[in-house]
């Protein structure tokens, strides 16, 4: 079966030139720096805006098989694309950070070469998987079937049921540490002022990714029947990560660190340097056993 599904959803300051380091040795970029509040009377004016905009757009291939003969399986994957303006949940607004790069479209200049950032938060969502595979089997052999004695009572009713997923990385944006190198209000902070979120503006909202994620998880069971009243013991070893494969789940983000004293981006090297490889769905290899009575 192929499948494709798509939907949509909506709802006072000045210009420093900076200096950038390694990988953008010798370019200059120059961005506005909000220097002032719009109402110096207030510290945080919080403003709610439905102005997110989302687009998502799929193609389905799945197989399937139902069991037939003691083998069943499904593999489903996926190719698709999300985009949107940064849409996030909070349970309550916050009053200390922005969640945007810049409330407004704004101007920069990268090497004496004029842009506009018409949508300033437009990008690669956060929900973005490119592809994904995911497919499980369900194999219930009985080569003894026709048989009698301990090779039957043994070797067979084992079923073995493995799950395999498989995906692109997740998506991930740079980050600019810092503050701007000029005197500006207090809660301007970031190396635009603008108390939000700070990253290049030349990079669309995610441009890097994480690497591929890979996970199989294996169960083997077996069961026994207890007379003819339909009760039976089913004896059951599952394991999560198989082959115990490191999935990172986090990495650092400051791609820049803005000076203070002269105006320079310098480049921080750990950028990208794995932080986290676990989390509380998928861990490290882990192994179960069990013994359940149907009565």
């Amino acid at each position: 079966m192929v499948e494709f599904s798509g939907s949509r959803s909506g709802g006072g300051g000045s210009f420093r030139r900076l200096y950038l380091l390694s990988p953008y040795d010798g370019h200059t970029l120059t961005v506005p720096v909000y220097t002032g509040r719009l109402d110096p009377n207030f510290q945080s004016i919080t403003e709610i805006r439905s102005n997110v905009n989302s687009f998502y757009h799929a193609l389905v291939v799945q197989l399937n098989r139902t069991s037939t003969r003691g083998l069943g399986f499904r593999i489903n994957d996926t190719w698709s694309r999300a985009q949107d303006d940064g849409q996030g949940s909070y349970a309550f607004p916050s009053s200390a950070r922005n969640h945007t790069l810049s409330p407004d479209p704004f101007p920069y200049m990268f090497d004496n070469t004029a842009y506009m950032v018409a949508r300033p938060d437009y990008g690669t969502s956060n929900y973005d998987i490119r592809q994904r595979l995911s497919a499980s089997l369900f194999w219930s052999p009985r080569p003894f079937q026709g048989s009698h004695g301990l090779m039957r009572d043994v070797l067979d009713h084992w079923t073995l049921a493995p799950i395999i997923h498989i995906s692109s990385g997740r998506p991930f944006s740079d980050h600019i540490s810092g503050d701007a190198p000029i005197d500006t209000c207090s809660g301007c902070d970031g190396f635009m002022g603008t108390g939000g979120v700070d990253r290049l503006p030349f990079l669309e909202r995610n441009s890097f990714r994480h690497r591929a994620f890979y996970n199989t998880d294996l169960r083997i069971s077996r069961h026994w029947t207890m007379g003819e009243s339909g009760r039976n013991l089913e004896f059951m070893a599952e394991v999560f990560n198989l082959f115990n494969h490191t999935n990172v789940t986090e990495r650092t983000h400051t791609l820049y660190r803005s000076e203070t004293i002269t105006p320079t981006l310098a480049y921080d090297s750990n950028f990208a340097t794995p932080v986290a490889a676990a989390n509380t769905i998928y861990r490290e290899r882990e192994i179960q056993l069990g013994l359940r009575a149907h009565f």
